[in-house]
C-alpha cells in the first residue's frame, strides 16, 4: 500500500478555507454582540422613558390649575426643552414629615445639565416642594419661586436629547387644539402631549460638553429623531386632572 501525503496546494487551500471560516464566523459573532448591546441599549432607554412618564402622569393627574403655573417652551437648534411647573396633590408618603402640612404640593420638570465623572450629560429633573412651603408661597404670592432649579432636584431620566409638554384643550366638537397660555384663563389645559427624546448608549459617550448636547453634528434635526439609529423617541398624551 501506498501511503500519500497532502500536497502543499491542498493544505493551501485547507488553510484559506479555514480562515474563511473563521472570519464569517468572527463576523457573525461580531453583529450578534452588536445587535445584543443595541437591543439592551434600546430596553435601557425605554425603561428610564417609561419611568419618567409614569411619574410625569401621576403629578399630571392630580394637578391643580394656578394662573402662575409653568408652561415655558423654548427652541435649542431645533430641540425643544420645554419647562412645566404645577401644583398637584400629593399623598403624605410622597411627602417629608418635617415638610408636610396638607397635600398640595409643587412640582417642577425641565431639562438641566449635570456634570458625571468627566461627562456632561442632558437630564429630565423633577424639582419638588412639599405643602408646608406651598401654603405659605401662595400666601405670598410668591409661587413662581418654586419652580426654579435647586441643585436637590432629582434626575429621572439621563441621556435626555428633548423634552416637549404640548399643552392641548378638548374643544366643544372633541378636537384637541392647541391651548394657548394667557394669564387671564380660569382654566388650565385638558392634555399634554408629552415627548421624550433619548440618545442611546454609543452617542451618549461622543455628548460630552453642553455645546455637544445643544449641536452635534451627530444628533442630526429633531423632524427625523424617530428614524435616528441611535435616538429613542417616546410620547404620550397625559391627562391634566383637576381644574378647579
Amino acid at each position: 500500500m501506498i501511503r500519500r501525503g497532502f500536497t502543499l496546494l491542498e493544505l493551501m487551500v485547507t488553510m484559506a478555507i479555514g480562515g474563511l471560516l473563521l472570519v464569517l464566523a468572527a463576523s457573525i459573532l461580531g453583529q450578534a454582540g452588536r445587535t445584543y448591546t443595541r437591543g439592551s441599549d434600546g430596553i435601557a432607554a425605554e425603561r428610564e422613558a417609561r419611568a419618567a412618564l409614569a411619574l410625569l402622569s401621576d403629578d399630571l393627574a392630580q394637578a391643580i390649575w394656578h394662573t402662575d403655573s409653568k408652561f415655558l417652551s423654548s427652541d435649542n437648534h431645533g430641540w425643544r426643552q420645554d419647562e412645566l411647573g404645577l401644583l398637584s396633590l400629593q399623598a403624605p408618603d410622597a411627602q417629608s414629615t418635617t415638610g408636610r402640612n396638607g397635600d398640595l404640593c409643587a412640582v417642577h420638570y425641565q431639562l438641566r445639565d449635570l456634570t458625571l465623572g468627566n461627562q456632561v450629560v442632558r437630564c429630565l429633573t423633577r424639582g419638588f416642594h412639599d405643602s408646608g412651603t406651598v401654603f405659605p408661597a401662595l400666601t405670598e404670592k410668591s409661587l413662581p419661586s418654586l419652580f426654579a432649579p435647586r441643585d436637590q432636584d432629582e434626575p429621572l431620566a439621563f441621556g435626555v436629547v428633548a423634552f416637549e409638554a404640548h399643552a392641548l384643550v378638548r374643544e366643544d366638537d372633541g378636537e384637541l387644539r392647541d391651548w394657548p397660555p394667557d394669564p387671564t384663563r380660569t382654566r388650565g389645559p385638558d392634555f399634554l402631549r408629552i415627548r421624550l427624546v433619548i440618545a442611546r448608549r454609543d452617542l451618549l459617550a461622543k455628548l460630552t460638553r453642553s455645546a455637544d448636547w445643544d449641536a452635534h453634528r451627530l444628533l442630526g434635526n429633531s423632524s427625523s429623531a424617530a428614524n435616528h439609529p441611535q435616538l429613542e423617541v417616546h410620547e404620550s398624551l397625559l391627562r391634566f386632572g383637576h381644574h378647579d
